[in-house]
């Protein structure tokens, strides 16, 4: 990621590495963040059989 767009989403780079590097999985909160600071459209999908599956 870009510094200006680092610093335009207020987030650490530290942070933006563990996200990058798959250390992390990153709260809805920030992945929002992350796509309005680069212009990004942002839709969440649900399956419903993973959801299923997941509660199993």
């Amino acid at each position: 990621m870009c510094d200006r767009a680092r610093l335009a989403s207020g987030l650490k780079q530290s942070a933006i590495a563990r996200i990058e590097g798959a250390k992390v999985i990153p709260r809805i909160d920030t992945i929002q963040l992350l796509a309005k600071t680069l212009g990004l459209k942002l839709d969440i999908v649900v399956d419903e059989v993973a959801s299923a599956l997941a509660m199993v």
